[in-house]
């Protein structure tokens, strides 16, 4: 997950040897925004925004890669170089955008349903 140059939200999944997105929107500057995204075979990527059901990526099996996979929170990617992309397989995503706070992070064993994350995003 980060931003493109412009500002919009990006999700990504990795297939085999290709590069799986949703592009979302602009968030709001200064306001506290729920952003999910849950992954399975049936499923797929998928982004919600608030509670809210935003888009889905077209079904794709997960292949791992094989390698160490690194999960970066609120940290610039250029400190993790790939292949010159700034530690992101994705060429949509920018290094350096996200500049804020990161209330609550959870990593989850199955897929959320679109009522557990309503019910997360509205406490």
């Amino acid at each position: 997950m980060g931003f493109s140059s412009s500002g919009q939200i990006i999700v990504t999944g990795w297939h085999s040897t290709s590069n799986v997105q949703i592009v979302g929107p602009i968030l709001p500057a200064n306001v506290w925004t729920h952003v999910t995204t849950t992954y399975s075979t049936t499923n797929a990527l998928r982004l919600y925004i608030n509670g809210t059901y935003y888009n889905s990526s077209s079904a794709f099996k997960y292949v791992a890669s094989g390698t160490v996979n690194i999960l970066t929170l609120g940290n610039p990617l250029q400190a993790v170089p790939f292949n010159g992309t700034g530690g992101c397989k994705s060429q949509s995503i920018v290094p350096n955008v996200y500049d804020g706070s990161i209330d609550e992070f959870g990593v989850y064993s199955r897929e959320l349903s679109s009522y557990d994350i309503c019910a997360l995003a509205n406490p």
